[in-house]
């Protein structure tokens, strides 16, 4: 009898709407461009410097091209950051008709004055794919660890940087967290150190003092932006012995379309041996308390990274201070520092036809299916005990309608594979969290999406209830029809 409690529990489990497991992403066009105004007169030299976007596990960079007003050189420092650099020189400025005597030619020469340079425009433009960074093993013991390969710079994340030391107080407060929270292990104590960043400090970009990652400030005001929290969390795992590393870069609305990207984004990664390097972002969490479990071990797709590290030396070396992070460009006149305009934009790409910009958008792309259960095998068991047992007080149609005993009813399979438009099926946890805006919305239930990820209704939930599968099918069809005819 045991054993076929057992058989049936497993056939159960098997028939149960699978979990979404695979990374999502997003494909865009980015488009940065940096303006480097006429240096003062008499200036020499000009250099400036971009940062580039790199690949890594969770970014491919493709398609790049770049225009500029003179010429430039792709280069990478040691941490693998990449950065054009280009370098503008005064050139002598003759004048027309002007004769010179071969014999004092060099003399003559340096008579002449210099041509003064003008302004310096830099066009950077790439395709970019960014997945959703998950490490499953941060909150499952039983998931497998990370792959990464042994970052060469392990030592470096765990040393102070300027505004981030690592004296006695920053020790005595990292350690006064752990304890708290009777931590012992390299990831209870991240943890505990992320929850409290979490807790205790609240997103917010005004006064002074803000956004520069100085973590006594952070420590002291309890505020700030992206880089304020992660200085916090940085600093407090690296004063436990725990390697942590800071990367920035652009932010991407989760709604898809183009646009300009006002601002920067950054995050941190910590490392355990039983891990692998495990991404945070607590700035996110607090904004969003909802995604609190989600940013411990995850960073989504809306991102791009341009950058690793922090008090960074360009390539060519710049003639000022280290940088106390890169992601905007950098300009010298002379060694001097020159304000640089710049203007970062985006455009997705449609997922069907691969089109970007605004061609694209107000048309459906694809059909989006919410059910009205929960994600995960154990809710799935417990959906298909109750659907099994108690049809009538079951609150999901679309699960009773499409799914059987055995799995992911024949019919449904084959005409979900026939419709002209891609789908894409949500348990409510995932809806809500990709949709929170649309949290109460009723449910089961089915939109079509657009290219910028605007929902319209496709079928309702009370449509849904009062359909059985026969009619869903003919229903899909019909609309999914009419909608790529475009009425």
């Amino acid at each position: 009898m045991k054993l076929l409690l057992l058989a049936a529990a497993a056939a159960l489990l098997a028939a149960a709407p699978a979990p979404r497991t695979a990374p999502r992403s997003r494909t865009f066009r980015l488009t940065c461009q940096a303006t480097v105004p006429a240096p003062p007169a008499g200036t020499k030299v000009l250099d400036c410097w971009l940062p580039v976007p790199h690949d890594d596990k969770s970014q491919d960079v493709r398609e790049l091209k770049i225009e500029a007003s003179g010429p430039y050189q792709i280069e990478s420092d040691q941490y693998g950051n990449r950065m054009l650099h280009l370098r503008a020189t005064a050139g002598k400025a003759f004048k027309e008709g002007q004769t010179f005597n071969l014999d004092h030619l060099s003399q003559q020469l340096a008579k002449v004055p210099a041509a003064p340079l003008g302004p310096v425009s830099i066009t950077l433009t790439a395709l970019v794919t960014r997945r959703e960074h998950l490490n499953l093993r941060a909150t499952d013991d039983h998931a497998p660890a990370e792959t990464e390969a042994q970052d060469p710079n392990q030592a470096r994340w765990l040393a102070p940087d300027r505004l981030v030391p690592l004296d006695f107080k920053i020790k005595a407060l990292a350690q006064e967290v752990v304890d708290k929270a009777h931590a012992t292990t390299p990831l209870a104590k991240a943890r505990a150190i992320y929850e409290h960043v979490v807790s205790t400090m609240t997103y917010d970009k005004t006064g002074q003092g803000w956004g520069r990652g100085d973590i006594y400030y952070a420590c002291d005001a309890r505020r700030g932006n992206c880089t304020d929290f992660h200085a916090v969390f940085i600093g407090y795992c690296r004063a436990q012995g725990i390697p942590a590393r800071f990367s920035i870069g652009l932010p991407l609305p989760a709604g898809r379309g183009q646009g300009e990207i006002k601002g920067y984004h950054c995050w941190a990664e910590f490392y355990t041996p039983q891990t692998g390097w495990v991404p945070v972002d607590a700035s996110e969490a607090a904004k969003d308390p909802s995604k609190r479990g989600y940013f411990f071990g995850a960073h989504d797709e809306n991102r791009v990274e341009f950058t690793r590290g922090r008090d960074l030396t360009l390539v060519p070396r710049q003639a000022g201070a280290p940088l106390n992070y890169f992601v905007y460009p950098y300009a010298e006149a002379d060694g001097q520092p020159l304000e640089v305009a710049h203007t970062y934009t985006f455009a997705d790409a449609d997922k069907r036809t691969g089109a970007l910009g605004p061609a694209a958008q107000g048309k459906a792309t694809r059909l989006v299916f919410v059910y009205n259960a929960d994600s995960g095998p154990l809710n799935g068991f417990q959906d298909l005990l109750h659907k099994t047992f108690a049809p009538s007080t079951y609150a999901c149609a679309l699960c009773a309608n499409t799914y059987q005993f055995s799995g992911m009813r024949p019919e449904w399979k084959q005409a979900v594979a026939n419709l002209p438009l891609p789908t894409e099926f949500l348990h409510r946890d995932e809806f809500r969290a990709a949709y929170p805006a649309l949290a109460g919305q009723a449910l089961p239930v089915a939109f079509s999406a657009d290219a910028t990820g605007q929902l319209t209704p496709f079928i309702s939930s009370q449509e849904m209830s009062t359909l059985d599968l026969k009619a869903l099918i003919a229903t899909t069809q019909q609309r999914a029809a009419a909608l790529v005819a475009g009425h």
